[in-house]
C-alpha cells in the first residue's frame, strides 16, 4: 500500500514525510507547548538531573543528588 501512496503522492511530500507527521504532532500539542513556553531558560546555568521510572530506582539514594534540580519522566518515547 505505501508503494502505491508513493506513486500517486508528489515527491515533495514523500521526501519530507516525517517533516509532515512532526508539524501534525505539533499542531496537536501546540497549545501545550506554548504554555510550557514560559518554563524556558528557568533553570539556566543549574545542574539537571533527568530521573526514568522503573524498579531499578528503588535502591538509589536520592540524597546524593540533593545539588541538582530533578526532573522525572513516567513514560518517554524518542
Amino acid at each position: 500500500m505505501k508503494q502505491q501512496l508513493k506513486k500517486w503522492m508528489p515527491p515533495i511530500i514523500v521526501q519530507n514525510i516525517g517533516l509532515f507527521r512532526a508539524y501534525i504532532k505539533y499542531m496537536k500539542y501546540k497549545d501545550l507547548i506554548c504554555k510550557n513556553k514560559r518554563f524556558e531558560g528557568v533553570g539556566a546555568g543549574k545542574k539537571l538531573l533527568i530521573i526514568g521510572n522503573g524498579p531499578s530506582l528503588n535502591g538509589v539514594d536520592f540524597d546524593h543528588f540533593k545539588s541538582f534540580d530533578m526532573f522525572a519522566c513516567n513514560d518517554f518515547y524518542v
